[in-house]
């Protein structure tokens, strides 16, 4: 559900290594949505869907990110997902333990900051699977207008050999904007922050992907921000 914003600036938080929240110049009484703060799962996991409102959460089976999204159809609460409880979309369970629930889209429900992931509190994470399958968070714009979105990504995992993602977004299923690798080197973890504007019509979409760059292993890659319509 979108909400309305009063006028000013958006409100910066910051935890320990995570990136403040990008400001983003608000209008009075304009529509807005906060990327990480809708995920409906962390609401009520029993009563979620998928697509939720304007947003749907899934995965394109191509390296690339390029090709159809296919939304999650599996839901699940988890008690510790690196030591937090969490609610996740994904394609479900598989056999071998590595993978997990891979590809993902994921909130942790902790009020910490968490370490070895910089998995921040209420912050949405995504994660790519192990074919090589893009996760996606899917925005469908509600009305035509001029939408501005701004917000970053950034790497979770500072583990050895973390994450190490190929990050971008999509208009409409089309080439990739802001395409930028994000790693977690022995120093600060990278990020991809972008600030787009772009006149849409109902029903259009804004794809936020994360892609494997080689290995997908401890490939956790946040994301936050918002969208406005102007």
């Amino acid at each position: 559900m979108a909400t309305e914003n009063s006028g000013g600036e958006g409100e910066e938080l910051t935890a320990p290594g995570r990136p403040p929240r990008p400001p983003v110049p608000l209008g009075p009484y304009l529509p807005s949505w906060e990327i990480a703060g809708q995920f409906n799962p962390t609401n009520n996991i029993n009563a979620a869907t998928n697509p939720f409102e304007v947003w749907t959460y899934g995965y394109t089976a191509n390296p690339d990110c390029s090709g159809p999204v296919v939304p999650f159809r599996f839901k699940k609460y988890a008690g510790d997902i690196a030591g937090r409880a969490a609610a996740l979309w994904s394609m479900g369970p598989n056999p071998d333990s590595n993978t997990g629930d891979l590809p993902m889209v994921s909130q942790s429900e902790g009020a910490t900051q968490l370490s070895p992931l910089r998995y921040s509190p209420q912050g949405l994470a995504m994660h790519p699977g192990p074919a090589n399958q893009c996760a996606v968070v899917r925005f469908t714009a509600p009305a035509a207008g001029k939408y501005h979105i701004v917000g970053r990504f950034w790497a979770e995992n500072i583990t050895a050999g973390g994450t190490n993602t190929l990050t971008s977004l999509s208009f409409n299923g089309g080439p990739p904007v802001n395409a930028l690798s994000v790693t977690a080197p022995s120093g600060p973890a990278q990020s991809n922050p972008f600030d787009v504007v772009r006149q849409l019509q109902a029903g259009n979409t804004i794809d936020f992907r994360v892609g494997a760059n080689g290995s997908f292993y401890n490939d956790t890659t946040g994301l936050n921000g918002y969208i406005q319509l102007n």
